[in-house]
């Protein structure tokens, strides 16, 4: 009998030190959502908010959108939207790029943008993705300032001169599809 309630007591202090692996777990995630992801996510929708009540989403999709019936163009879009004050802004919740992206579907629909550049004006339109989470993943992770102050410029240049060579390798691949 000593020797089963050995065991159920082995069972029982496994048990425990489990469940409360996964409690100190749940705490730390709920603390990093109410400390930090909450707060950003507070931050895109008020950005996303004044993006789309000032019609300053609009009003960029509107003028970018005549540039989507060439490759030159959509190199342009790219260039344009990954300048490196432009993309943190136009990035978040991707005001900018649903914007343009059923501007250009709707010219593509129509015929007046052939469906070969679907697949570049899809690079050119999203080259500011990730730019605009870039600062705050880097306060989640309690980055050491002269760190953010090297590594933010570094992602929204790399993004700049990435991103037209991205719409290149799209129009590449988008050949002879259609």
């Amino acid at each position: 009998m000593e020797k089963f309630l050995n065991i159920v007591s082995a069972i029982g202090a496994v048990v425990a030190q489990f469940v409360s692996v996964i409690i100190e777990g749940a705490r730390r995630s709920l603390d990093m959502i109410l400390s930090k992801i909450l707060l950003f996510l507070a931050f895109v929708a008020l950005l996303s908010g004044i993006i789309t009540y000032t019609g300053l989403g609009t009003l960029l999709g509107n003028s970018l959108v005549p540039l989507a019936n060439s490759l030159w163009g959509l190199l342009l879009i790219g260039f344009i939207l990954s300048i490196p004050v432009i993309s943190p802004i136009a990035g978040p919740g991707a005001a900018v790029a649903q914007i343009l992206s059923v501007l250009i579907g709707t010219e593509i629909g129509a015929g007046n943008i052939p469906p070969t550049y679907a697949l570049p004006a899809l690079y050119a339109i999203d080259v500011q993705v990730g730019c605009d989470f870039m600062p705050a993943s880097m306060s989640m992770m309690d980055t050491p300032s002269d760190y953010a102050e090297a590594y933010l410029p570094a992602i929204y240049f790399s993004r700049w001169f990435t991103g037209p060579l991205a719409v290149v390798i799209g129009w590449l691949f988008s050949l002879g599809m259609y």
